[in-house]
């Protein structure tokens, strides 16, 4: 079996228990997870472009929980999670937010406008803007006890929502599971 259908136990339990927090109540998401984990091979004949850019161990798991809380290749819905390109610009970003199953019903957007219109005026700073409306956005989730969750792969990166109180447990999971990366989305001034 190649490594990256292999699945270290450390890396299979931080999956699974950010599943939990990332997808609660989603069996289908519990049960592809379990595919993808127990029987790789199984899930890739299911669905073979699974593999698109694995090749470390642990790589198709952390690469199909992704796939599994975008729901796009499974069928699976509504998403939980939106795909982003480092160089995305806030109309991208605030539609696929509030697409989100996760997205909090207290979340309005009635101050986006302000951030579409800077993007317009200051096309060059596209990408500092989306960082900005990221991080206004998470200040406004964390108000509600929700927190905006990101989680990078290489030059990309995923959004989702999960409770504030689980927030930091589930960045260190996402991190144990060998993300590039993960974190919390708000401002530096609250970070302090």
């Amino acid at each position: 079996m190649p490594a990256y259908m292999q699945t270290s136990d450390v890396v299979r339990a931080a999956l699974t228990d950010a599943a939990a927090i990332l997808a609660p109540d989603r069996s289908d998401i519990v049960q592809l997870l379990r595919l993808v984990l127990d029987e790789p091979q199984t899930y890739l004949d299911t669905y073979p472009a699974s593999d698109y850019l694995c090749s470390d161990q642990g790589d198709l798991a952390r690469s199909g929980l992704l796939d599994m809380l975008h729901g796009d290749e499974f069928g699976i819905g509504p998403a939980l999670l939106a795909h982003f390109d480092w160089k995305d610009d806030v109309e991208t970003i605030q539609p696929a937010l509030e697409a989100l199953e996760s997205c909090p019903d207290g979340l309005t957007w009635d101050w986006y406008p302000d951030f579409a219109s800077q993007t317009e005026e200051n096309s060059s700073h596209t990408v500092e803007i989306a960082e900005d409306f990221r991080a206004e956005t998470g200040d406004r989730c964390l108000a509600l006890d929700v927190a905006l969750i990101a989680i990078h792969v290489g030059d990309s990166y995923h959004l989702g929502f999960c409770p504030a109180s689980h927030a930091e447990r589930v960045v260190s999971l996402l991190c144990q599971a060998g993300y590039d990366g993960a974190n919390i989305e708000q401002s530096t001034e609250r970070d302090s």
